[in-house]
C-alpha cells in the first residue's frame, strides 16, 4: 500500500488519472485520533488507555478516509493504494522507451 503524507496530512491519488489528494489530519479528526491511539507493540494497553474498539487499525482509518472523500471529477476514487500516474498518458510506469539511436547525455 503506497502512503505517504506528513504530520498534518496524508497524500492521496486517483486510481484513474493519479491525481494528488492532500486530506488534513484536522478534516478527519475524528479518525485520526483514533487511528493515533491504536495500541503499540512497547507500550502496554494499560499506559495507553484505550479499549478495544476505540482504535482504528491502518487498513480500517484509510477504508474510512476513503469514504469521506469525494470522487475525482475524471470519475475515479481517490485512494491511498493508487500510484501516482504521468499527466500525459496516466501509465504508473517509472521507466520509458529510450531511443538508442539518439544522443548520449551523461549527468554528474
Amino acid at each position: 500500500m503506497q502512503t505517504s503524507g506528513s504530520r498534518r496530512s496524508d497524500v492521496l491519488h486517483c486510481d484513474v488519472c493519479g491525481v494528488r489528494t492532500y486530506v488534513l489530519h484536522e478534516d478527519v479528526w475524528d479518525l485520526y485520533i483514533r487511528y493515533l491511539k491504536r495500541p503499540k507493540p512497547y507500550l502496554s494497553l494499560k499506559r495507553d488507555e484505550v479499549s478495544p474498539g476505540e482504535y482504528l487499525w491502518p487498513a480500517e482509518y484509510h477504508a474510512a478516509v476513503e469514504d469521506r472523500l469525494r470522487p475525482c471529477p475524471c470519475g475515479g476514487r481517490v485512494l491511498y493504494g493508487a500510484s501516482p500516474r504521468c499527466p500525459g498518458c496516466r501509465s504508473t510506469e517509472e521507466m520509458w522507451d529510450v531511443d538508442e539511436s539518439g544522443p548520449e547525455i551523461i549527468h554528474d
